[in-house]
């Protein structure tokens, strides 16, 4: 192969590598595809290695989609194609690395799919392969010993797979130092399967330990591997009710996270899941529920499998809050099924203090709701006469399903009425249970917009990892 054509996979594989880790998946499929088609033009001598190395990365991007039957596929080609380049360089400590790769993808499809026995001999295969590689004690084994340790834990033999991971982090740790990514990402797992384990103590020396050390010894504060550190900590201790020093924590992470990557961060709408998981421990349910449908919003804003993922686990946990309150949200069957509460007839005509003039300012034009003239009236809205148009206001909105821009609305609204005219009159309850209403219909919204987009990435299947959407890289096939 010539070194224009080695130039040229080389930028193939980065272009596809930044679309990944930008969230752009389909570019990177796109771009692993036209990689391969170029692997078709080159002399028949390179061709197997080339193959094997972009139909692994390509069947690792295919997994993202949900389709795990054309990943299978691609994989399979990958592992064919890698048989042949092994036969062809028997010596070549790469093409048998690759091997290894794909032994670990093809042992995480088969665990998720319920095929632990096949999943189990791959795993081992793996293991072997890269102890003779790179030796029975080397960081580079940490990818086969996360694999095992995830088998492990399906099994149920949750010590085996604490060992597997403690080993792997043990090697990590000293090859590499605490602010590695993929020291970081073992110490998640660590810290979450003790966390299953029921072993709080641990989990929180291990979790402090960290902590301390990324603020005494460096990078300190404002470095992103010392918000995972808080964050992974305030997971634990909110398990532990230090409600207090969980949330301090979590107030670091989400603090950092904005501040390199700006306020609509989905690795800070992640932390904010867990600051009101906080708030809901403490008693502060509408505090909770506000974060949460904050953090919807960030990662509406953000195309994927991910932030679809993080929008799921958010309506769960208002769907808890609300349950808890006595008020349940259930998610609908399916979004042609689904049904939508009406708001309460404004109390125009309610006893207590009364309008003087009726305005005009709250019309609105139903076929487009521009949501900075909506507030623009709410900021300028005062007194019983500005409660009622706000009402008024608000079930327009709520007949053209704009729950989103009618909750703030009723929310001044009722606060008005409650000043006004105090927490009993028909009014104020009124106006209480219409917000209750359009916040109720606001999270069936959401879940019909989930069922709409049918992105079903492995749905069910668990990761040992605490998923708190650290910025660190997460592992490679």
């Amino acid at each position: 192969m010539s070194a224009s054509q080695k130039k040229k996979l080389q930028s193939f594989e980065e272009a596809a590598e930044k679309a990944a880790g930008s969230g752009d998946i389909n570019k990177a499929i796109g771009t692993a595809r036209e990689a391969i088609g170029f692997i078709d033009t080159l002399p028949d001598s390179t061709k197997n290695g080339q193959y094997a190395h972009f139909k692994h990365m390509l069947a690792n991007f295919l997994l993202h989609t949900g389709d795990v039957e054309v990943t299978w596929k691609t994989l399979k080609e990958a592992k064919e194609h890698n048989e042949k380049d092994r036969k062809e360089r028997p010596h070549n400590n790469q093409a048998k690395e690759l091997y290894g790769s794909i032994l670990i993808a093809e042992s995480f499809i088969l665990l998720n799919t319920g095929n632990l026995s096949e999943a189990e001999k791959a795993v081992l295969e793996c293991i072997s392969v890269f102890e003779e590689v790179h030796g029975p004690d080397s960081p580079n084994n940490s990818k086969a010993l996360r694999s095992l340790a995830m088998l492990k834990e399906q099994q149920g033999d949750l010590k085996a797979a604490f060992d597997a991971l403690k080993k792997a982090y043990t090697t990590v740790l000293g090859a590499y130092g605490l602010v590695h990514p993929i020291t970081q990402r073992l110490l998640d797992d660590m810290v979450q399967l003790l966390i299953k384990m029921d072993d709080l103590k641990l989990a929180e020396e291990l979790s402090m330990s960290a902590y301390k050390k990324v603020m005494e010894e460096g990078p300190g504060n404002g470095h992103p591997v010392t918000s995972d550190c808080a964050l992974r900590l305030a997971q634990v201790v909110l398990r532990t009710g230090q409600l207090d020093s969980a949330e301090k924590l979590v107030m670091v992470c989400i603090s950092i996270r904005q501040q390199i990557l700006g306020p609509d961060s989905p690795l800070a709408g992640v932390a904010m899941i867990t600051l009101a998981q906080v708030q809901a421990a403490k008693g502060k349910s509408p505090e909770a529920e506000t974060i949460l449908m904050k953090s919807i919003e960030i990662f509406r804003k953000h195309e994927g499998p991910e932030s679809h993922h993080h929008i799921k686990i958010c309506v769960g946990e208002i769907a808890k809050l609300r349950k808890s309150a006595g008020t349940d949200v259930q998610k609908p069957s399916s979004p042609s099924t689904s049904t939508s509460k009406s708001p309460v007839t404004s109390p125009s005509s309610a006893k207590g203090k009364s309008p003087t003039k009726k305005s005009t300012d709250t019309q609105v034009n139903d076929t487009a709701v521009n949501e900075s003239d909506v507030m623009a009236i709410v900021k300028k809205a005062e007194g019983i006469n500005g409660a009622i148009e706000l009402m008024n206001l608000a079930t327009q909105l709520f007949q053209s399903r704009e729950f989103k821009v009618a909750e703030p609305v009723l929310e001044k609204a009722h606060g008005i009425f409650l000043k006004e005219n105090g927490e009993e009159h028909q009014s104020t309850k009124a106006a209480a249970q219409n917000l209750m209403i359009t916040k109720n219909n606001r999270i069936h919204q959401l879940w019909q917009d989930i069922a709409k987009e049918e992105i079903e990435v492995l749905e069910g299947i668990e990761n040992i990892s605490l998923g708190n959407g650290s910025s660190k890289e997460d592992f490679e096939w």
